[in-house]
């Protein structure tokens, strides 16, 4: 008798414990090119792009994660060495929770620069950090650091190109 109990408060938290690390199924990304800059006196020979990146949640209910209220470009992974963001620069600087409800998006958009050699296609990545991946907030930077390691609780964006033409200058809605 004891154990049908005991599978089932097994199956429930293995569930339930995990929901929090599944949010790549609550969650939909894209990742676009929305201009390309060089920049003359830089000297160094880089590409710098503007990229949007939106996050949708597609599932029934809420999705919260966790960003930096100026560095929001920490969150960010690429599948090459050859290009990194470009980080604002603020006055006050804090982990804070996106909280999004059934179908809205978090729309994000930021530099990358790139080397000389970058590649044709880039792979954009967002960390999820949630305060229950992180257990707090304060350990946001600790996890962030491990999970960008290993690359851990990453939600993949199909690839886009980096070429000059590679997007529209304007968008009718």
């Amino acid at each position: 008798m004891k154990l049908p109990y005991i599978l089932f408060l097994a199956l429930t938290f293995c569930f339930c414990g995990s929901a929090n690390f599944h949010l790549e199924e609550q969650l939909k990304i894209e990742t676009f090119v929305k201009g390309v800059y060089d920049v003359p006196r830089d000297g160094t020979g880089n590409t710098f792009f503007m990229i949007g990146l939106k996050l949708k949640n597609i599932s029934d209910s809420t999705v919260e994660f966790l960003t930096m209220t100026c560095t929001t470009g920490s969150n960010l992974v690429f599948d090459s060495n050859q290009v990194e963001p470009v980080i604002n620069n603020c006055a006050s600087n804090y982990a804070t929770p996106i909280v999004l409800k059934q179908n809205q998006e978090f729309d994000f958009t930021f530099l990358l620069k790139a080397d000389k050699s970058y590649p044709d296609k880039l792979k954009i990545g967002w960390i999820i950090l949630t305060k229950e991946n992180t257990h707090s907030v304060d350990k946001y930077f600790d996890y962030l650091h491990k999970f960008r390691e290993n690359l851990e609780n990453v939600i993949w964006a199909n690839p886009i190109e980096l070429y000059c033409c590679a997007f529209n200058q304007f968008e009718i809605k």
